[in-house]
């Protein structure tokens, strides 16, 4: 078929940054393979400047609307879906928004920051009747459903019972700016949605979840932080009912070799490599007893037409989920990384808010704004950051108590004029306590105070 006799399907855009270069780079690539002809119909970014200079460097063939809003985009009357390439911590709001305007949506994993943000995604989508998928691209490379007929249909390893998997990329803390997207824990920064959701997808792809649903699995996890975030995260998966386990690993500070996942059975194990876990290449099958067998698959750029191919022909079909990527399998998959977190303290902006909605839904009278209490000390989520949505999320009904890093009268000032009603004094205190008991601590009051009466 030609690519002109092809059906087509127009992309809206949002967000210009990697992971959104590499999906219209694909889209725009020439293949004989190809069922549909994706074009790039509009990209929405912060400013006109970033949008175009976006559009001349990875979509140079194409000619899109550049949009300096993503609202725009939602209602540019050409576009058919919007494809969400911005950070995690914010695809729930452009999720929505998008969704209201009556857009399909493919939205970059992980669809949310937790499963409570991913409950609400799914239902604006399904109330509105329109499709939405997760684009969790691995899943529809060639090589995934291949590996599934070698375990399921061909039984080529018999019985499987266990799994190792590891993504890694040399990206350590110390090499990134605070405010980069993958060192911000108010971003939902970290191994663990980054890296860690492709080592589970592995899990899900080889147990075929999708079609048949185990119980859920016992897991055992642990993290190591670095300023707030999961530098590295290993979570042991046991699914007793399938005796069967899973090892995920995955680490900002060490890359993974190629042969990034191997499957044992009763009769040999199956590797599975690539360039990483999100792009798989190649399989090794080893019988024991037997000689090696290593399948290549050629997936020529980054591989993001498989699952874009899918999206259309669900599109043409009327369909409002994939099978392959159905949204109840995103909530899963989210439910087991808040598992994880859970068991590790990890806490995003996004769960602070939920946690303060629900304190006024049991009755609770005041909320203490605070990353203390010894699960990270200092490292996590700034307070004074979260303080303002906190008050907007329940409003009057609590009094807000703040409490982290106040140091100067200007400190109690800002926290007051954010909204709190309160302001602790920790170390000030102790450090007038310490210098000259009472007195000291009346010195510390009586600076403090002076020093607020000095902005009002």
């Amino acid at each position: 078929m030609t690519d002109a006799s092809l059906p087509t399907l127009k992309w809206g855009v949002v967000g210009c940054g990697l992971i959104s270069s590499w999906f219209v780079h694909d889209l725009l690539r020439e293949r004989p393979s190809a069922t549909t002809k994706h074009i790039i119909q509009a990209i929405g970014s912060s400013s006109l400047e970033k949008g175009t200079a976006f559009h001349q460097k990875y979509a140079p063939s194409a000619k899109p609307s550049i949009y300096a809003s993503y609202h725009e985009v939602y209602n540019d009357p050409e576009v058919q879906i919007v494809y969400i390439g911005t950070p995690h911590s914010v695809h729930l709001q452009n999720a929505l928004d998008a969704i209201n305007a009556g857009k399909h949506v493919l939205c970059e994993k992980p669809m949310t920051i937790n499963a409570k943000e991913t409950e609400t995604m799914i239902k604006a989508a399904r109330e509105k009747g329109v499709f939405l998928m997760e684009a969790v691209w691995t899943r529809f490379f060639p090589i995934a459903s291949a590996l599934q007929k070698l375990l399921y249909e061909d039984q080529v390893i018999g019985k499987i019972s266990r799994m190792y998997c590891d993504f890694g990329l040399d990206m350590p803390m110390s090499s990134l700016e605070s405010t980069a997207r993958t060192a911000d824990p108010s971003l939902g920064a970290g191994c663990l949605l980054d890296m860690g959701i492709y080592c589970l997808t592995w899990t899900a792809i080889v147990t075929n979840q999708v079609s048949k649903q185990p119980a859920p699995p016992k897991i055992t996890s642990s993290m190591s932080f670095t300023n707030g975030v999961d530098e590295m995260t290993t979570a042991v998966l046991n699914y007793p009912t399938l005796h069967f386990q899973s090892i995920c690993t995955t680490s900002m500070l060490h890359r993974t070799t190629k042969d990034f996942c191997r499957v044992e059975g009763e009769k040999g194990s199956i590797v599975v490599g690539g360039d990483a876990a999100s792009k798989p290449g190649f399989l090794i099958i080893r019988p024991k007893g037997g000689e090696e067998k290593r399948i290549e698959f050629d997936s020529p750029g980054w591989g993001f037409y498989y699952e874009a191919d899918a999206v259309a022909e669900d599109l043409r079909r009327g369909r409002i989920e994939n099978e392959i990527m159905p949204l109840n399998e995103s909530l899963r998959m989210m439910k087991l990384m808040d598992e994880i977190r859970a068991q590790n303290g990890l806490k995003y902006k996004a769960d602070l808010l939920e946690d303060a909605r629900k304190a006024t839904e049991v009755g609770v009278q005041g909320i203490v704004v605070s990353n203390h209490g010894g699960r990270q000390c200092d490292g996590g989520v700034g307070s004074l950051d979260t303080l303002p949505e906190i008050v907007d999320a329940v409003g009057d009904q609590l009094e807000i108590i703040f409490n982290s890093g106040v140091r100067c009268g200007m400190d109690i000032v800002k926290a007051l004029a954010l909204g709190a009603k309160m302001v602790l004094i920790g170390r000030p205190f102790v450090w007038g306590l310490s210098l000259a008991s009472e007195e000291g601590v009346r010195h510390v009051l009586k600076s403090l105070l002076g020093e607020v009466s000095l902005q009002e």
